[in-house]
């Protein structure tokens, strides 16, 4: 009886997720022939401060990740030390 009042109280409560919402990132696009992996960059670290920040459960991303078909292996490896 005991784990059947333990188990509806967590089935009553249960804990909200936290999600973070992101789109569109197009890692390895250049701007005019200028290279922007620098920024890139910036916006990855300032994301994985975001979700330790806001304690997120998920990240969530729709759209392009990179921004062709067939990623440089730089973008690729960006996204994988991201991750």
């Amino acid at each position: 009886m005991v784990l059947m009042q333990n188990l509806s109280t967590v089935l009553l409560a249960p804990t909200p997720l936290r999600f973070i919402h992101t789109s569109d990132w197009h890692l390895g696009q250049t701007l005019h022939g200028f290279d922007r992996t620098h920024e890139h960059q910036f916006f990855l670290d300032d994301l994985l401060d975001t979700l330790v920040t806001e304690q997120a459960d998920a990240l969530l991303v729709c759209g392009d990740i990179f921004d062709s078909a067939n990623p440089s292996a730089a973008s690729q490896r960006q996204l994988y030390r991201f991750l």
